[in-house]
């Protein structure tokens, strides 16, 4: 029974006294500081690149909603079709086109279509679905107050 505690012993000093556990002990704090880095930096590397984005808006909801920043260039097509507006697009290598088509306001967020070489969805998704929505509540809730005011008007 006392032979437990000198195998236990003599079993922890083999495992201690190898040099990749002497490394490792070493290097492993390096190595999880690093990783952060690394993807810190690998994300860094995607903010650098100028995005540029067609807008072909045949319902007009949304027609100045989308304003050109330091790492997204809005370029408004209009008095054109879809098939011409991908053309245009390809042709100057943009890196995507999003498509309005004429439709009521309560269904028009159904019917948006972005169409891209490369899916980027950080990008595409998360920026482009925040200017639609905010442009969309604005329009809805100007109307709505036109409504009350002629509703007002009329009695």
């Amino acid at each position: 029974m006392n032979h437990i505690p000198l195998i236990i012993k003599r079993e922890y000093l083999a495992k201690v006294r190898k040099k990749s556990f002497i490394i490792m002990t070493i290097l492993s704090p390096f190595i999880l500081a690093a990783i952060p880095l690394l993807i810190g930096y690998l994300t860094s590397l995607d903010e650098d690149t100028i995005k540029s984005i067609y807008v072909l808006d045949e319902s007009e909801f949304l027609s100045d909603s989308f304003q050109s920043n330091d790492q997204t260039i809005y370029t408004k097509l209009t008095d054109i079709d879809l098939d011409t507006a991908k053309a245009i697009s390809n042709q100057e290598q943009a890196d995507g086109l999003l498509y309005v088509p004429k439709s009521s306001l309560e269904s028009i967020a159904e019917h948006i279509k972005f169409y891209s070489k490369e899916y980027d969805r950080k990008h595409n998704n998360e920026e482009m679905a925040s200017i639609i929505w905010e442009a969309l509540e604005v329009y809805k809730n100007s109307t709505d107050q036109a409504q009350k005011s002629q509703t007002v008007d009329n009695v």
